[in-house]
């Protein structure tokens, strides 16, 4: 038997010595959401600059602790983490379909996961939902546990003391509804929960932060991994960080975030061109992220963070010339509870239209409620009054958007957008172009 484990051990480490730092790990392929997929070349040091420094931030686990993985593994962010789990022996369970992730996080109770704004989103919308039917009395005892968690929470933020009397709320509000809300979420033994992918509502970040759920939003790239790794400084709602060490950021005349550091890839396989296209001329990433950098000093050392606004290819240049972020709208309407998805149109169009896929669970209870009759979704989505509902809701989002990004026309549709379809990508990003080609006939009837 020892001889045998003698025998693995030095197989083991033979292979060891054949590696070397800057031979290639692996081949990440981006997303593919404006084009075709590239595969981002990272060798053992990339990965190695990205993983110790990122570990380090997590003192103390081992393990004690359990992450749940909802991504898939082809993907940079659930890749990394797990890597980085390994190295501080965090065991790691895998949930067998993100749409099961509640009924897994029941039984795992994990300590650390990764996902993305949308699951959070869909929590956050189930849960005060659910408030429409609950009793008077626990809806109201709700609603107000949450406004003393959210001033705690704020005050916090802001540096502002809190007073005994509203420390006493807090209190009795975390033990009447907040440490319940954790309990049915299993996130009661929450260390922090990363999101990253796309843009995260502030009121949504907010309002888990608050309950004791440490959701932070995270930020890297396919080819860039990772740049900001949140745990105790959690920093404010929208923004991600801090950045990690060995990573610098500038930003470009245009706004645009640029990286350097020894977690970036070597290039793209066998696409010379697009990785000269990816490097400015003085060797630095261009993210294709439209954001902004703040510095901020706390008991004398700087801390580095990133708010990400839009990505440049994904901007809506209108036939009138003007430009629009169609994630910040999105963000904004994706924060309704009668909106499952939306998908903001207008690319060299005369105004901005929308694709809506309803949140068909909300929607039908809805009209149950309200006795409008229905034998299908598509009979659904084609009734007066629901159309007049949305059309509601798209004037009231308009009001609190400038006038050249109000949505002037949209379209329901009765199919969700998966990934099945050739829709969303794993991370549930929106493939503009593959949506924009099926549904051609629809957009194109907006504008007639």
């Amino acid at each position: 038997m020892y001889k045998r484990q003698a025998d693995q051990d030095a197989t083991l480490q033979e292979r060891l010595n054949q590696v070397n730092p800057d031979d290639i790990l692996t081949l990440i392929y981006t997303s593919g959401t404006t084009g075709k997929p590239k595969g981002a070349v990272h060798t053992h040091r990339s990965f190695m600059n990205g993983i110790f420094p990122s570990a380090a931030r997590f003192p103390g686990t081992g393990p004690q602790h359990v992450s749940l993985a909802i991504l898939p593994l082809s993907h940079v962010f659930e890749r990394m983490w797990s890597y980085g789990c390994m190295s501080m022996g965090i065991r790691i369970a895998y949930c067998p379909d993100p749409k099961q992730f509640l009924e897994v996080m029941e039984v795992i109770r994990p300590h650390f996961m990764t996902s993305v704004p949308r699951i959070w989103e869909k929590v956050y919308g189930t849960i005060h939902e659910g408030l429409k039917t609950a009793s008077p009395v626990k809806a109201g005892l709700f609603n107000w546990a949450e406004k003393v968690a959210l001033q705690v929470y704020r005050n916090q933020a802001a540096g502002i003391k809190t007073g005994a009397f509203l420390r006493a709320q807090h209190k009795l509000a975390d033990a009447l509804i907040m440490k319940k809300v954790r309990h049915t979420l299993g996130a009661e033994r929450c260390n922090v929960y990363h999101v990253g992918g796309a843009a995260f509502a502030a009121e949504i970040n907010e309002f888990f932060q608050a309950f004791g759920i440490n959701v932070i939003q995270g930020y890297g790239l396919t080819e860039f991994f990772p740049v900001c790794v949140g745990f105790e400084d959690k920093g404010k709602p929208g923004e991600c960080g801090p950045m990690i060490p060995m990573v610098e950021a500038r930003l470009s005349d245009e706004g645009e975030i640029q990286l350097k550091g020894g977690m970036c890839m070597q290039g793209y396989y066998n696409n010379p061109q697009a990785t000269a296209d990816c490097f400015t001329e003085d060797g630095w990433f261009k993210t294709q992220d439209i954001g902004e950098i703040t510095v901020v000093n706390k008991n004398g050392t700087d801390y580095t963070y990133i708010k990400i606004t839009d990505r440049i290819k994904d901007l809506i240049i209108t036939a009138g010339g003007k430009n629009i972020s169609p994630q910040q709208i999105e963000v904004r309407f994706g924060e309704n509870l009668f909106i499952e998805q939306f998908v903001t149109i207008g690319e060299k169009r005369p105004y901005i239209t929308a694709l809506i896929v309803p949140n068909f669970v909300v929607l039908e209870d809805y009209c149950r409620r309200n006795n409008i009759s229905f034998s299908s979704r598509e009979e659904l989505i084609t009734n007066p009054q629901v159309i007049k509902l949305y059309e509601d809701i798209v004037a009231k989002h308009n009001e609190a958007m400038a006038r050249v990004e109000q949505i002037k026309k949209f379209t329901l549709l009765v199919n969700e957008l998966t990934q099945e379809s050739g829709e969303l990508t794993p991370t549930m990003k929106l493939k503009r172009k593959q949506i924009d080609e099926k549904y051609s006939d629809v957009i194109n009837a907006m504008y007639e």
